[in-house]
């Protein structure tokens, strides 16, 4: 005997189903003029951060003309636009610092050399 026929003895048979004794709630009428959506996902750019503070941060060991690490013909020229990092800070009042991070991009491999930034905030806050 399967469990299927087990059951239908022991409990009777389905007669009441769900849609049957809670019937679907109305849906209210929608409103004539919706709220439309803000674009955008919440964030600032860093340079809506006018009072912050602002640091450029070099690379320790290497800077713009030196060889790549990666390839031995390339060369390394910085980048134009740098990385940037922003911390705020809640208390009052309100501090923000912005770390412009140099970037160094080889021109034969393409490689891009960016400082990392956890070590530069151990140890200089």
């Amino acid at each position: 005997m399967t469990l299927n026929k087990l059951r239908h003895p022991i409990f009777g048979p389905k007669t009441e189903k769900a849609r049957k004794l809670f019937p679907p709630a109305p849906v209210p009428p929608s409103p004539k003029d919706p709220k439309s959506k803000r674009k955008g996902h919440g964030r600032n750019k860093a340079s809506q951060y006018t009072g912050a503070r602002r640091l450029k941060v070099t690379h320790p060991t290497l800077k713009a003309q030196d060889p790549c690490r990666e390839c031995p013909q390339g060369t390394l020229h910085p980048v134009k636009s740098p990385g940037l990092v922003i911390r705020v800070v809640g208390s009052p009042p309100i501090s923000a610092t912005v770390w412009e991070l140099e970037k160094l991009r080889c021109d034969t491999c393409g490689t891009v050399v960016i400082m990392y930034f956890r070590q530069f905030v151990v140890h200089n806050l």
